[in-house]
């Protein structure tokens, strides 16, 4: 013993798992060797401790035990971290063995103490919850703080004490002590109690709790199941949380509540779609045996209403509209054929009764007036095909009940009752396979049993099903009837086409070998009249429009085949003649030829030369544009860009252009000319005005502008071989080919600075859009640092421009112009708005200065750049002042656009230490920012690898302050963010256990628990695993 309490204290004090073995010299070596083997110790080198940190626990509840100490005075002189909360619950579980009173006592204590923090004071309301055998002397501490919440339910009014709320949600989800109140009455009291609101929350108590006790659950409120009234919602809301397999007599509650009305507006409750039958789908996956009963007493409430209000009932499906009830349907009716037809069929057949139409069979009716095959049936028919498919299934097994039920359906004249009747003949096979014949053969109207688009569907199925069963006899006289039938529809002028079109289909069930040589004949006449599957009808069909060349067929062509090809689709040349409508010409065939030259294009490159002048452009053009990336040998690839520009410029200008534009060996002088021409003399873009950047690239006077810039990147002698391309394109008329046109500029710039300036300051920017195009912005980007004196003048006009992307993009460049040259960093005077100071001595750098402290005192365009570049730039050592106090000023802006990319500079710290950006976390707590999002700096904290700084409290604080009420509600963004709050309070509970910050972060727990959002509950409970 002397060896535990020395471990545990030492353990304790020092809050280390081991000890060092010196404090241990007194204990026999070979007396801790036992120990160790054992199991009670481990030791490690040097250092000793227990075997298992619970037995630590256990060990240190016997040492408190014995010394007859106070739980409450020794904790109170503690810091009370997480670290203790193992230790105080098997403390507790100890007294109560050991000491019932001293226990009580304790707990008590604790509870009351005014020192004891409030995530202790949770951990004993736990600890009471958890006992598996509550006594009456554990009531009476329960009964003190759950008093306060039971009267603020029956006030209706919020509790206002925190504490007593705590201890209402503990006890709520206890289930040792659900079996107390319910076997000694508060819980029968509460209901009973005549209070509304107390009343609804016994029943969510009792919702809560019926999984594990549904019987008893279930007995509490059969009394009030035919009340109605306020009893009714609580009921329904129940019934949609509820496992309803979790016992009989909870089901039959349910039933119950069907039958009475209670769930006539019920739905689940787990999704925004979700409807009655989804409610079900537990007790489908557990009883799939129950369903049909649910099914039936659906079925007859619903017709039992409609009835009583004398609505139409062919107006209403009968299970109701449900995209949830075919699966639902379908698995009962497999695993459950025989309820699914000893409920269901009744209620089937009655409803289809009572809504009959016509007086000729087959009668239809008003809920399935006509089936249609669809791969997602609605309710009423998932019903009636699951029904099928259970009377089917009984069938097969040889039930014989199924006498009574063949008489009745044989009885009645309607489309459903026969389609069920065949399903039942198919799934019996040789038992009822002459009986369905024979009475096929009699009621001729039986044929005509199926879908909208095959009406002797089933019939024809049955037949197929019965037919190697019959007798010869019955086999004959069905072919007899079958040679002889002729469909409704098919009699008179407007049928004749269809003549015989049922015959066929009927026919066709009968198996070759089986049928006369008349009855092959009359098929043989058929199919050649309707066709072989005896059904022209053509099904709507969605689909691509295919190549009229098969893949296959194509990679086996020779060069001879292709040229044949290619000749019979050109222009002007009508389409061969074809039965597939979804077989398409020159254009679905080019995109094979260009599959084919990516693949050798060599080979595909020399059969574009073969092409005659009057081919479709297409292939030329298809064929380019695999010869853009393939590795073809450059001679080839310009003789093909010879042929396409002489003789289709216009249709392959563009692919043209990207091609000579691939070639990295220098280009012979008639290729620079077709380039020249395809930048400066093609018509497209027809079009004049700014669109989008993008659109330039398209076209072919921007393609070869963007072909001329890749081969100035590559080769700085084609600055010379294209001076007069380049002072042609920079006046271009379409100012989107003029930003392709700056692109080359760039690239002019980066061989000849002083040359590229001198075409750009001729470059056409009369429009304002242009300035902020990717390209131009690039270009005076790259040049803020030598030439910002040359580009001053545009980005002045990009921050009085009238166009706000402009004025954005003309803020960044003047922030980073500023910050080339960073220096001291202060607000610039009498700025309304952040303002960025003058950064450097050089009075280059001073202009930039002035130009973007103006843009942080411009409109929300131009503060949206300054917002931006700050963001950017917060993780530069020597820019980080600025950043810092740009933001800090940025996340208060009035615009809400401006706060929250400010808030996007936490993003680009995130792989950093947090701790060097401290007060720029705290500022953003305390701004509007983090009140419009304070997502970005919690998944910042939440991604970071490093150590969390001290001002991840601050955070959490500031969302607490705002955010807690809004947090508690599931359904808002803030619910999920408290999740990050509590991950990070108990992260940082742990990495500053001993510094400035335990206090603070100990605070945010208990604030957690009180507050109870963010899961605290759970968090506590992994930090004490």
């Amino acid at each position: 013993m002397a060896v535990v309490g020395t471990l545990c204290e030492e353990m304790i004090s020092s809050r280390k798992r081991t000890i060092p073995m010196e404090r241990l010299d007194e204990v026999s070596p070979a007396y801790l060797e036992q120990l160790a083997a054992a199991g009670v110790v481990a030791v490690h080198g040097r250092r000793c401790g227990f075997g298992h940190e619970s037995l630590l626990d256990y060990c240190a509840a016997r040492v408190f035990f014995h010394r007859r100490e106070s739980l409450v005075s020794s904790l109170e002189g503690s810091s009370q971290h997480l670290s203790h909360r193992t230790r105080i619950r098997q403390t507790l579980a100890y007294l109560r063995d050991a000491d019932p009173s001293q226990y009580v006592r304790e707990l008590r204590g604790l509870l009351a103490g005014e020192r004891i923090r409030p995530h202790v004071k949770d951990l004993a309301f736990a600890t009471l919850a958890d006992v598996p055998d509550p006594t009456g002397r554990e009531w009476t501490v329960w009964e003190n703080w759950i008093a306060p919440a039971l009267q603020a339910i029956e006030d209706d009014a919020a509790n206002p004490d925190p504490l007593s709320a705590l201890a209402w949600r503990r006890f709520f989800d206890s289930a040792s002590w659900f079996a107390f109140t319910d076997r000694y009455g508060p819980t029968g009291g509460w209901l009973a109690s005549g209070n509304d609101r107390l009343a609804g929350a016994a029943v969510g108590y009792l919702r809560r709790h019926h999984r594990h006790a549904p019987d008893r659950v279930a007995a509490l409120l059969e009394p009030y199941a035919d009340l109605g009234g306020v009893w009714t919602p609580r009921l329904r809301a129940f019934m949609e949380w509820a496992d309803h397999h979790a016992s009989r007599r909870l089901f039959e509650l349910f039933l119950r509540l069907v039958d009475n009305g209670t769930l006539d507006e019920a739905r689940g409750r787990t999704a925004a779609n979700a409807t009655f039958w989804s409610m079900l789908r537990s007790l489908g996956e557990h009883r799939p045996e129950w369903v049909p009963e649910v099914m039936a007493h659906r079925f007859r409430r619903r017709l039992a209403v409609l009835k009583a209000t004398g609505q139409d009932l062919g107006s209403h499906e009968l299970p109701g509209y449900d995209d949830h009830a075919a699966a639902l349907f379908a698995r009962s009716a497999e695993h459950a054929p025989g309820a699914f037809v000893e409920h269901v069929l009744d209620p089937v057949l009655d409803f289809s009764d009572a809504t009959l139409t016509g007086g000729n069979p087959p009668r239809h009716d008003a809920v399935w007036p006509i089936v249609a095959r669809t791969e997602y049936p609605e309710a009423d028919h998932a019903c009636l095909d699951a029904l099928a498919a259970a009377l089917a299934a009984v069938a097969r097994a040889g039930d014989k009940a199924l006498t009574d039920i063949v008489g009745d359906l044989r009885r009645r004249e309607t489309h459903v009752a026969n389609r069920l009747l065949l399903a039942l003949y198919a799934g019996s096979g040789a038992r009822h396979a002459d009986e369905a014949v024979t009475l096929l053969c009699d009621e001729s109207w039986r044929f005509r049993c199926g879908f909208s688009d095959n009406p002797q569907w089933y019939a024809t199925e049955t037949i197929r099903a019965v037919i190697p069963h019959c007798a010869s006899e019955s086999r004959e006289r069905l072919e007899r009837a079958l040679l002889d039938y002729v469909a409704p529809d098919e009699r008179g002028i407007r049928g004749y086409r269809q003549a015989g079109r049922a015959r066929l289909a009927l026919l066709s069930a009968l198996p070759a070998e089986l049928r006369s040589a008349d009855a092959n004949a009359a098929v043989q006449a058929l199919e050649r009249k309707f066709g072989k599957d005896g059904d022209s009808r053509q099904p709507i069909a969605v689909d691509s429009v295919a190549p009229p060349i098969d893949r296959r067929a194509a990679e086996a062509m020779s060069d001879e085949q292709w040229l044949g090809a290619i000749a019979r689709h050109r222009p002007r040349t009508p389409a061969p003649a074809s039965r597939d409508e979804l077989k398409g010409g020159e254009w679905e065939l080019a995109g094979h030829l260009e599959a084919r030259a990516a693949e050798d294009p060599d080979r595909f490159a020399r059969l574009a030369l073969k092409l005659p002048p009057n081919a479709h452009p297409v292939y030329l053009d298809r064929t380019l544009a695999a010869l853009k990336t393939a590795a073809a040998p450059p001679a080839v690839k310009l003789q093909v860009c010879q042929k396409a520009f002489a003789e289709s410029r216009g249709a392959c200008g563009r692919s043209v252009a990207d091609v000579l534009g691939s070639i990295r060996e220098p280009l012979p002088n008639d290729a620079v000319r077709m380039l020249h021409w395809l930048a400066t003399e093609h018509a497209d873009p027809a079009t004049t005005t700014w669109q989008e950047e993008e659109v330039g690239i398209d076209t072919a006077r921007g393609s070869a502008a963007e072909a001329i810039r890749g081969l100035i990147v590559e080769d700085a002698a084609y600055i010379s071989r294209f001076r007069v391309t380049l002072d042609r394109l920079i006046r271009d008329p379409s100012a989107s080919v003029r930003a392709c046109a700056a692109a080359a500029i760039r690239a002019v710039s980066d061989r000849d600075p002083a040359l590229g300036m001198t075409l750009f300051n001729r470059l056409d920017l009369s429009e304002d859009r242009l300035l902020a195009s990717s390209q131009v912005y690039g270009f005076l980007r790259d040049s803020l640092r030598d030439r910002f004196t040359d580009v001053r003048p545009v980005v002045e006009r990009m921050l009085q421009s009238s166009a706000a992307e402009v004025c954005e993009a003309g803020a960044r460049l003047a922030s980073l112009g500023a910050l080339e040259h960073a220096g001291a960093v202060q607000p610039a005077a009498g700025a309304t708005q952040p303002a960025v100071a003058a950064m450097s001595a050089e009075p280059e750098h001073r202009s930039a200065a002035d130009l973007a402290a103006a843009a942080a005192r411009g409109g929300p365009a131009h503060r949206l750049g300054v917002a931006h570049v700050a963001a950017a730039n917060l993780a530069t050592p020597e820019y980080r002042r600025w950043s810092t106090t740009t933001l800090t000023a940025l996340f208060d802006d009035d615009d809400d656009a401006v706060r929250r990319r400010a808030a996007t500079c936490f993003r680009h710290v995130q792989d950093e230490p947090l701790d060097t950006y401290g007060d720029l976390i705290e500022a953003f707590s305390a701004s509007k920012a983090f009140g419009d999002d304070p997502a970005s700096i919690l998944h910042t904290l939440e991604a970071s690898r490093e150590p969390l700084p001290g001002a991840a409290c601050t955070v959490c604080e500031k969302f607490l302050d705002r955010f807690a009420d809004e947090a508690r509600d599931a359904r808002s963004d803030r619910h999920a963010d408290a999740l990050t709050v509590a991950a990070l309070v108990f992260r940082t509970c742990r990495q500053h256990e001993d510094d400035e910050w335990a206090k603070r972060a100990l605070d945010l727990v208990d604030r957690l628990c009180l507050l109870q959002i963010g899961d605290a509950r759970g968090a506590l409970e992994q930090f004490e695993r």
